[in-house]
């Protein structure tokens, strides 16, 4: 039996689907290639989701056309790309590990379980404990941000002479909390990969890491993220340098024994005591159109799927 995959999206995708050539390409080569092996389906906008892992309506990829599917579909799997699912989800999967992209989520989770590849990391709800965590920070310069914040969002590099919180996390503080994390200095670069400050990210899928970027501050930020301007291009895997390679296995180790084969990214900046874990990130982004890793990628991605255990 043929699993019933949905694509879940948010509706401004739907007139891009057919005709933008920036991410697009890669999602139409995915819906031709899932046609061959699921009952593949795209759902635009939250309303589409009738509740309990049920969709109407949703669309059929053919021919380079977006085609209306004439009844609705109880989904087995489904990919969310932008859009949270309410109403339930009944019997439907999700791409990814719930338990496992909660802790994504949650920065001082990810710390607290990843410590020993992580920087020093403080969790703070008042302005007492921000205080008191700048003060244990090593490093002169700090990161402060959201405690789960996403796309690079409300990310500050501070010093401690001029370390009063930004307004705008004033709230967050209150709510959700922020972290200070110690500055993960990559100003020396990572041999042939970038020649001073980067983000690198690690794809995993199927327990190999199948797609690397490395992502480079915008003139004058120090923060590395392509939500922010930064400039994003596609690294080999095979040139990564070994300490990075060992830091990855390493890693991926202590997440494969406590949430088992999951999909996901590892952010990192390789500093001169060897590479830091930024954040990690579940489920991972599709490639760009032109990067040589695509059709790796498409199969490793039906592949993850297709050994996904119906309920």
């Amino acid at each position: 039996m043929r699993k019933q995959v949905v694509f879940f999206l948010s509706k401004e995708h739907k007139d891009k689907f057919l005709t933008d050539e920036y991410k697009y390409p890669t999602f139409r080569s995915f819906a031709s290639k899932a046609n061959e092996h699921f009952d593949y389906f795209l759902a635009f906008g939250k309303e589409t989701h009738v509740g309990k892992g049920i969709f109407k309506p949703v669309f059929k990829f053919k021919n380079n056309k977006l085609i209306e599917h004439s009844h609705e579909v109880n989904a087995d799997v489904v990919l969310k790309y932008d859009l949270e699912l309410e109403g339930g989800r009944g019997n439907a999967r999700f791409i990814y590990n719930l338990g496992f992209n909660e802790m994504c989520k949650n920065k001082i989770d990810t710390y607290q379980f990843l410590s020993e590849f992580s920087p020093q990391t403080h969790f703070c709800k008042s302005e007492e404990q921000y205080v008191a965590a700048i003060k244990n920070i090593s490093t002169e310069k700090f990161a402060v941000k959201p405690n789960r914040g996403v796309c690079g969002r409300d990310v500050y590099i501070l010093n401690k002479a001029n370390s009063e919180i930004p307004q705008n996390l004033r709230d967050i503080l209150h709510g959700d909390g922020v972290i200070v994390q110690e500055f993960i200095d990559t100003s020396q670069g990572c041999p042939g990969i970038a020649e001073s400050m980067h983000d690198l990210r690690l794809s995993m899928i199927n327990d190999k890491n199948i797609m690397a970027s490395v992502s480079t501050p915008s003139p004058g930020s120090l923060i590395a993220n392509w939500h922010q301007g930064a400039n994003v291009i596609e690294v080999d895997v095979e040139k990564l340098p070994l300490p990075v390679k060992n830091f990855r296995d390493q890693l991926h180790k202590k997440i494969k024994e406590k949430y088992g084969s999951v999909m996901y990214n590892i952010d990192l900046g390789v500093t001169p005591h060897g590479p830091k874990l930024i954040e990690l990130n579940s489920p991972i982004a599709f490639p760009r159109p032109n990067w040589k890793c695509t059709d790796l990628y498409l199969s490793n991605l039906i592949k993850y799927i297709d050994s996904l255990p119906l309920h």
